[in-house]
């Protein structure tokens, strides 16, 4: 029987019977913390956010994660910056072997032993003393959890990358920041030099993209701009450009992108993200 800390982690399946049973514990679990004055503000910690840094890389998570957890730290009034992802995260294994980074699917994970059995397996890398919302450590979520099968989440010393976590770049283009999953990316574009080719909106790449007579090679960098929060607006999953047609039926299956706008976690591919100018 799953202890209450393993059950709350363990992503379990949207079709899982156990999930009913779940949303009873959180909902019994809210009501206690009223009358415990346990409060969300209690719980988002400096340590925890740093643990969901650490957490996500081990896992091969999305980029995405980087707005969210900015934007509740903000909230929250901690202090968590773009930088403390690439120096709490950047060189954290990828141990998940799960899609898009890997082979297998997230109920897979579900039932190798789910977040416990990989935070036990990083719990040098994690704050075990970070507070939760059932009032205890958070080292108890990982206490006795198992590994039940080692392909799926991997040994340390046998990661799917070894150094996987969000990277932050800088550079002309991005004066303010950039972000890329060296998880789901090529590792031979990891390192690229070609000419680029620029759609200026959604709407340009959308008519040219599968236009035979575009002018681009597997070597050319895709540049998507105006689709970050002021533009699209709201910037939306569209970072990760399809490749062009005529280069697909060739077999170019990735190439490097580069965009102010995101991409869905279950995507794969050499694609920079949120690209930023400016803070303004």
């Amino acid at each position: 029987v799953m202890s209450r800390y393993e059950a709350a982690l363990r992503a379990l399946p949207a079709v899982d019977a156990r999930r009913m049973a779940l949303s009873h514990m959180t909902g019994k679990r809210i009501v206690e913390m009223v009358h415990e004055d346990l409060r969300l503000s209690k719980v988002l910690t400096k340590k925890n956010f740093e643990n969901g840094i650490v957490a996500n890389a081990a896992v091969g998570g999305s980029t995405n994660a980087v707005v969210h957890m900015l934007a509740i730290a903000g909230r929250a009034g901690v202090d968590l910056c773009l930088e403390d992802f690439d120096r709490v995260g950047s060189q954290v294994p990828c141990i998940v072997n799960c899609m898009p980074s890997g082979k297998y699917l997230i109920e897979d994970l579900a039932y190798a032993g789910g977040l416990p059995a990989v935070m036990n397996r990083i719990q040098h890398l994690l704050h075990a003393d970070a507070p939760t919302v059932f009032g205890v450590p958070i080292s108890k979520y990982w206490e006795d959890a198992e590994v039940y099968n080692d392909d799926v989440i991997r040994p340390l010393d046998n990661p799917l990358r070894a150094a996987a976590g969000i990277r932050v770049l800088k550079g002309n283009l991005a004066p303010n920041g950039a972000v890329i999953k060296p998880s789901a990316a090529s590792e031979h574009l990891l390192v690229h030099e070609g000419p680029a080719y620029v759609f200026e909106t959604i709407e340009d790449l959308k008519a040219k993209i599968d236009d035979p007579d575009l002018p681009v090679t597997e070597d050319t960098i895709l540049v998507l701009k105006g689709c970050g929060p002021k533009g699209y607006p709201g910037m939306a999953e569209v970072g990760n450009m399809p490749i062009p047609r005529r280069l697909v039926e060739k077999g170019v299956r990735d190439m490097v992108r580069v965009s102010d706008a995101r991409m869905s976690g279950t995507a794969f591919g050499t694609v920079v993200l949120h690209v930023s100018a400016s803070t303004q």
